[in-house]
């Protein structure tokens, strides 16, 4: 829904004021409008058309430190702006009044003799008369309490965020995981080519959606003050080599130009994080394909060297698309904000890519800036100041074991709650063949590990009856014959955090959902090569 301005609510708010009274059947009698604005935060004062008060709300007389009785109708306006203006002489008073009264509209800052602070707007309303806001402006943070209690508030919104949207990633990871996996699952099935095309309209779908969430979770962590960035050695032209691999299918697709131009002087080897690069350029990328009709999209580095070993970088993208006004520029890095954000949009999107993107180039010392004009393209450009290393060249080896295969006849205790999520599971797992024991909680967990020697157990988090760190806690200060056995969480927990507190409870590794397959299989690959370097180091201290 168009958000009103507030401006506009008040604006109307007056026009209700006004016919209520001003109309001949709903006047002065409009006992609910009465007690209506006696509840608003606002003091309200109505003149009438022959300025004199008609009516003032309990809140006037509060913020002006009077008694209610002393505010009464048939008051003068020049009597009453006198409460306004304590301290001033009465010349003074009627210059300013004057003012308003010639102009039926302003507003005007005010600090009465009780210390507060109010601003003071005026509207005219239909009949002639004036309405009078009361809006009390007094600093908040006057007193060390209050800045006390303005500061543990402030703490504990935050928290609540924070809870919130833990919570928020719980619930929508756990059924994006179903809705990939399944997908995932299909793709690889035998599928005809307009079934093949629908697998793959879901999977990107999917993949959009994950990236809103991970922005957000993203935004929480900066906010935070909690998201580090990496200072190791990147391989530029490898970056932007795999980011054009991947773009280009896509702007090409909509029959635009794209190019990759890396000058000369770029050095192949820097000092920086190249995770968020990549998610920077392809945000940055993202943006020009998505306002980008016709024309060309193009991407240029350079570089500044600073000093022997230091140099500044900068990636711009290029594009020829709609283009964005000044003050459209001005509010686009604002967190949830878009260039065109009118209920008519044509163009999708949180607002947070922007946001984000700048938030974690100054993380890296840099910077994003921006250069456009209205139908005539943008460019924005990502400042880096980096250091220069000599390139890493890695020395290829054949690695037969490098997919960790998982051997047959693995023993595995999955517990999991949701229904649909063992499904996604089960058909995950089904490959891998074995045998796969299912518990629906955490206490049943440590039933069936009582009874049974598993090779791996997968532990979901938040369940019934007992959740899968508790459960941990408790099997690993056990004697069961699985105390030592190695668990892997398996959780929709994505926030910071999250995976310290699996690691914490005992836990061996983590995987988030939606639940990558290949991470999952190396994942058990490798806790089952753990349960069985245990189980011949027991045979042997045995025999």
């Amino acid at each position: 829904m168009k958000r009103t301005s507030r401006g506009g609510l008040e604006k109307k708010w007056v026009e209700n004021v006004d016919n209520a009274f001003t109309h001949p059947v709903t006047g002065a009698g409009n006992a609910q409008l009465r007690a209506a604005l006696d509840i608003v935060p606002q003091g309200m004062v109505i003149f009438n058309a022959k300025d004199v008060v008609a009516y003032a709300n309990r809140q006037t007389a509060q913020m002006l430190g009077l008694d209610p009785e002393f505010i009464t109708s048939g008051q003068s306006f020049n009597d009453f702006s006198k409460h306004l203006f304590p301290g001033k002489t009465q010349n003074n008073i009627e210059k300013t009044m004057a003012c308003v009264r010639q102009n039926r509209k302003g507003k005007v800052e005010l600090t009465l003799t009780t210390g507060k602070v109010v601003e003071a707007k005026f509207s005219p309303a239909d009949d002639g008369g004036l309405i009078l806001s009361l809006t009390e402006k007094t600093p908040l943070l006057n007193t060390p309490q209050n800045a006390d209690a303005a500061r543990a508030a402030a703490e504990n919104a935050n928290k609540a965020k924070s809870e919130f949207l833990a919570m928020m990633s719980h619930e929508l990871r756990t059924p994006m995981n179903a809705v990939l996996g399944m997908a995932g699952l299909l793709a690889r099935s035998d599928l005809d080519e307009e079934q093949s095309e629908n697998v793959k309209t879901l999977l990107d779908a999917g993949d959009v959606l994950m990236s809103i969430l991970n922005d957000i979770l993203d935004l929480s962590k900066i906010e935070a003050g909690k998201l580090e960035v990496e200072t190791i050695s990147v391989d530029t032209h490898h970056i932007l080599r795999k980011l054009e691999q991947l773009w280009r299918p896509n702007i090409e697709d909509k029959g635009l130009n794209f190019k990759v131009d890396i000058a000369d002087d770029v050095p192949s080897a820097i000092i920086s994080d190249p995770v968020r690069i990549r998610q920077i350029l392809f945000n940055l990328l993202s943006n020009a394909s998505k306002f980008t009709q016709t024309g060309e999209i193009s991407v240029r580095t350079r570089a500044t060297p600073v000093s022997e070993k230091e140099t500044n970088i900068t990636f711009e993208v290029h594009d020829t698309g709609i283009g964005m006004s000044q003050e459209e520029q001005n509010r686009l890095f604002m967190t949830f904000e878009q260039a065109d954000s009118s209920i008519t949009r044509r163009f999708g999107g949180s607002g947070l890519g922007l946001s984000i993107s700048r938030k974690l180039a100054r993380l890296m010392g840099g910077d994003i800036t921006v250069r456009s004009e209205s139908g005539r393209g943008t460019v924005f450009t990502l400042h880096l100041p980096t250091k220069t290393v000599a390139p890493h060249i890695e020395t290829k080896v054949e690695d037969k074991k490098k997919h960790n295969p998982i051997k047959k006849g693995v023993r595995i205790l999955a517990v999991e709650d949701n229904p649909i999520n063992q499904r996604v599971l089960a058909s995950f797992l089904r490959p891998i063949g074995g045998d796969i024991v299912w518990a629906e909680h955490g206490e049943k967990a440590l039933e069936l590990a009582e009874v049974s020697q598993f090779d791996v157990i997968l532990m979901d988090i938040q369940m019934p009856v007992m959740d899968g760190l508790t459960a941990t806690s408790k099997l690993r200060d056990g004697n069961s014959k699985n105390a030592n056995t190695p668990i892997i969480a398996m959780t929709a927990n994505a926030m910071l955090g999250d995976r310290e507190a699996c690691l914490k409870a005992g836990m061996n590794d983590y995987v988030s959902k939606p639940i990558d397959p290949r991470t999952l299989y190396t994942a058990i690959a490798r806790a089952a090569s753990q349960s069985r370097a245990r189980t011949v180091a027991d045979k042997a201290k045995t025999a």
